[in-house]
């Protein structure tokens, strides 16, 4: 697959948003980030779908997403081992396996107690987003299969949890399709701008997704919010794609985007950034904006080495040319 700046642009500013989306943030930041900022991974995903055979499909997706969230866990994993034996105090281990192979939303079930993940479970939910969604499109009526499984697995989550993200993929298939829609339809797109514009300020007040726990506010206004944001960020990242120096290091990020999420799992479950915040609270005017450029430029100078190494590369890049 050839790469396009402007969608690897996308995913560099997602990811962004996700890192600073996990600090202690204003109320108002938080709504912006979490108006469209996981949407927009499916989005951009679906927009380079193209229909393999379940196999390949299977095969392609578990080196590629399933294959890092476990080694991205095994890490944190070391060292959860490493401070039970310091503290002799092995309780954690067994819970926290538990939740690797359970793989979705936190769960309290009489004495069982599962931690949450973390942000990898996104690697699990869009995994099953692109199995399903690659084995439903085989069928003429695909597209309406995919937003009525899309709305039910929404309504489902509501109240049950499954294990493994499913339910969070089979809900962002609805944006994974809207991203494969986007990209067959490319005379319509002149009449979204100005439809975006008027959505986006109205979805603002209808409050955040949060796809982890299936929360929507107001399903229809957080779906029409996502797609006109994401929309919006499209035409604004082409506009200034034009720079050379803003294309090359934005879209250096999105190349990079699976491992830098995997290096932010890794120091989100290792760091205890609310001690941080409160020490930082007592010698510093500004202690989240410190938090948030300390833990960007350490995920990123960390990518950058961990980049250089070739079985990293492997495993975290495709290995694609940009455009």
């Amino acid at each position: 697959m050839t790469r396009i700046p402007v969608f690897d642009m996308m995913k560099g500013i997602a990811i962004l948003f996700m890192i600073i989306g996990h600090c202690q943030i204003p109320d108002s930041l938080h709504r912006i980030i979490y108006l469209f900022h996981l949407p927009l991974f499916f989005i951009v995903s679906g927009y380079f779908y193209k229909n393999n055979s379940l196999k390949l499909q299977l095969v392609k997706d578990l080196k590629r997403l399933v294959v890092p969230y476990f080694l991205c866990a095994f890490v944190v994993g070391i060292k959860y081992g490493i401070d039970a034996f310091r503290l002799h105090d092995f309780s954690k281990i067994p819970d926290f396996c538990l939740a690797v192979i359970w793989g979705s939303c936190p769960i309290q079930i009489e004495d069982l107690s599962l931690p949450d993940i973390g942000p990898i479970w996104f690697l699990l939910a869009l995994f099953w987003c692109r199995q399903i969604f690659n084995w439903i499109m085989t069928y003429k009526s695909g597209p309406i299969f995919v937003i009525s499984i899309a709305l039910f697995s929404t309504l489902l989550s509501q109240f049950v949890i499954f294990p493994w993200s499913i339910l969070q993929g089979m809900s962002g298939m609805l944006f994974y399709l809207m991203g494969f829609l986007f990209a067959h339809h490319q005379n319509s797109r002149h009449t979204l701008l100005p439809l975006s514009v008027l959505i986006i300020p109205i979805a603002y007040f209808y409050g955040a997704i949060d796809m982890h726990t299936g929360l929507y506010p107001n399903f229809t206004m957080n779906v029409l919010g996502a797609l006109a944001a994401s929309y919006l960020l499209y035409v604004f990242l082409d506009f200034i794609s034009q720079i050379h120096f803003l294309r090359s290091s934005m879209s250096w990020l999105g190349e990079w985007s699976l491992l830098i999420l995997g290096v932010h799992y890794i120091e989100f479950m290792l760091i205890n950034w609310n001690a941080k915040i409160s020490f930082w609270m007592e010698t510093c005017e500004e202690p989240v904006v410190w938090v948030i450029g300390i833990r960007i430029l350490s995920i990123i100078a960390s990518v950058f080495f961990l980049s250089r190494i070739s079985f990293i590369k492997q495993i975290f890049v495709g290995g694609a040319k940009t455009k």
